[in-house]
């Protein structure tokens, strides 16, 4: 079931709010997830400097002393121990600090003076790992440093929390490696300098559905406003349509009723009378007429324009757009309308009379072509031209129509002929006359 015009510009405004939504959100949360890249990208760039710094002022040689049997109160151990924490003292968010050696494949802690935390929950901090002490959950991150010698970072969870690490090598003044640095940032403190970035991020989520809403309530009304005035437009083409059927009817059943009493005329009156002849052709022109389309070259069909206006006339019918292009013509009998009405124009100002076609526009589907007659300045053109504003207001009245002479009431009439086959008079300045009508490219009829 096909649901109602109020409904489907209800979906409508759904779908496209639904989709703006969808972009918005995926661009915001795009701009979001980048952001969250860039400062995790700027954290570890800041750790690494400073551990690669804070790596090179450790006394390497000294550190090659330790081992297993090193007592916590050794001065050196103690010395560089207190080095050590002044340094994470420094730098900002660092929670541990610590030197690895790797023996045997396996690391294994050596100076470690962070503060550690409660994690047996008797209310005092843990012992620090004693020197040698295995780190058997050790990142990978570590373990590659200590064998490559080489600067890593890592982002990893251990029975001390969740970290991002930065381990970076040191070495004796003589060059020989002595261990890595590991400085270890708590991702709580990253997760506290992400929270400014999430409120904004939740906050552009709600500005998101506001606006969201709003833009399906302005497609909703806009929409609603189309499908009013298709309703009007449609309304007022259905009346204009049943008003045109009943002038069609009505005019078909006068011209009937004229026809049968033209008919019982006697011929001799009829003979003697132009005036029931031209009423009785006017009568025919408005009833409606079977044309059949004409396909011809449009330079070729004008030739033949010209050529049946001089033979008619001793007029002349000029073409200033040359086109050897196919075209279907709306009716085989354009060509004597126009020839008769250029005639019937000329007969009523007693002289030679002058037309032109030209281009009006190119449609995708066909030409508009804009034809006019030329008149002169007689005292008759002004009798004509009135004749033809009429027509073009359409004033048929039987008062009127009684005031037209027998040549009037033929123009009239082929005029009529004429709309049927497309044409479109305008009443234009008081030295012309203008006809609108088109030809169809060839297979877009």
């Amino acid at each position: 079931m096909k649901p109602s015009k109020s409904l489907q510009t209800i979906i409508e405004a759904v779908i496209c709010s639904s989709i703006f939504i969808l972009l918005l959100g995926v661009t915001t949360y795009l701009l979001y997830s980048k952001s969250l890249n860039a400062l995790e990208d700027q954290i570890k760039i800041g750790l690494i400097s400073t551990v690669k710094t804070s790596a090179s002022t450790l006394d390497g040689a000294m550190h090659l002393t330790f081992d297993e049997s090193t007592k916590a109160s050794d001065a050196n151990y103690q010395a560089m121990a207190e080095k050590m924490e002044k340094i994470r003292r420094s730098a900002a968010d660092v929670r541990y600090i610590y030197t690895s050696v790797l023996k045997d494949g396996n690391v294994y802690f050596m100076v470690n003076p962070s503060p550690q935390n409660d994690a047996d929950g008797d209310g005092l901090p843990d012992p620090t790992p004693a020197l040698m002490t295995l780190y058997d959950d050790a990142p990978v991150e570590l373990k590659r440093s200590l064998e490559r010698y080489s600067i890593e970072i890592s982002t990893y969870s251990d029975q001390w929390g969740s970290f991002i690490s930065a381990y970076a090598p040191f070495y004796s003044n003589e060059g020989d490696f002595a261990g890595v640095l590991a400085m270890d940032l708590e991702v709580s403190a990253f997760q506290e300098r992400l929270e400014s970035i999430e409120r904004v991020f939740d906050k552009a989520k709600i500005i998101i559905l506001f606006l969201g809403l709003i833009v399906g309530m302005i497609i909703w009304w806009i929409r609603r406003s189309q499908v009013n005035h298709l309703n009007i437009i449609r309304h007022r083409e259905a009346n204009a349509k049943e008003k045109l059927s009943r002038a069609h009817h009505l005019n078909v059943l006068l011209s009937g009723l004229l026809t049968y009493f033209y008919q019982r005329i006697p011929r001799d009156l009829v003979k003697h009378t132009p005036r029931v002849r031209a009423l009785y052709h006017y009568s025919q022109s408005l009833r409606p007429l079977a044309f059949q389309s004409d396909k011809q070259s449009i330079q070729d069909w004008f030739h033949s324009l010209d050529q049946h206006t001089y033979k008619r006339c001793k007029g002349f019918h000029d073409w200033h757009i040359p086109m050897q292009t196919e075209a279907v013509f709306t009716s085989d009998k354009i060509t004597e309308e126009l020839t008769q009405l250029h005639a019937q124009l000329a007969r009523a100002q007693s002289e030679l009379l002058r037309a032109e076609t030209s281009l009006l526009k190119e449609h995708l589907d066909c030409w508009a072509f804009s034809t006019h007659f030329y008149l002169d300045t007689s005292s008759k053109l002004s009798a004509l031209h009135s004749l033809i504003a009429n027509e073009f207001e359409h004033i048929t009245g039987s008062a009127y129509m009684a005031q037209q002479s027998p040549d009037e009431l033929g123009i009239m009439s082929t005029i009529n002929r004429l709309r049927q086959m497309g044409f479109d008079l305008v009443s234009g300045e008081k030295n012309r006359i203008e006809l609108i009508w088109k030809v169809y490219k060839e297979n877009t009829e």
